[in-house]
């Protein structure tokens, strides 16, 4: 799993690298951001839970966003201590470099997705703090966008999780 991860970060990062200058230069660079609600899923610790996130920042040319994403994400799983049975809520605040590209110049838009960074333990994980990740592709329909794909904690351990988002596009270009 961690092999196919890689893999599709090194293949996200070499298409973001050929963005085509000659698109950005004819188009330029814009403000633009993303607000997402979603859901994420463990199949590990059979646990899930809501997560929210905002991206802001610039718009290069038609095909290519980088920005600073931060939220607030909890995974909600149940766990047997002394014969009773806890709830356990994990919650994180990521902070990551978020960077995406896009496809096409039409209302509806494929993309792949990349962020990086790291993450600050809250609630249940308030001593914990490590490496976030998550990587995933989707769709982009005027200003609406839904996204499927992987994420990943490391702290003393990994947790592997799969992410479901939908949110909307404010500044950039109308397309």
């Amino acid at each position: 799993m961690k092999r196919v991860l890689l893999r599709l970060i090194c293949v996200v990062v070499v298409m973001v690298a050929t963005t085509h200058i000659a698109t950005i230069s004819a188009r330029g660079v814009k403000f633009q951001g993303y607000g997402n609600l979603g859901a994420v899923y463990c199949p590990s610790l059979k646990g899930a839970g809501p997560t929210a996130d905002v991206s802001v920042g610039a718009q290069f040319g038609d095909h290519f966003y980088a920005g600073f994403e931060t939220g607030f994400h909890t995974l909600i799983y149940p766990v047997e201590f002394l014969g009773e049975e806890l709830t356990v809520y994990d919650s994180y605040i990521p902070l990551a470099v978020n960077i995406k590209r896009q496809f096409g110049h039409r209302m509806v838009r494929p993309f792949f997705n990349i962020s990086l960074g790291g993450f600050i333990g809250a609630i249940d994980l308030e001593e914990y703090n490590g490496f976030f990740c998550q990587a995933g592709a989707g769709v982009e329909i005027n200003r609406i966008s839904v996204g499927l794909g992987y994420s990943g904690l490391v702290k003393s351990g990994t947790e592997s999780s799969l992410y479901l988002k939908v949110g909307f596009r404010f500044g950039g270009y109308s397309y």
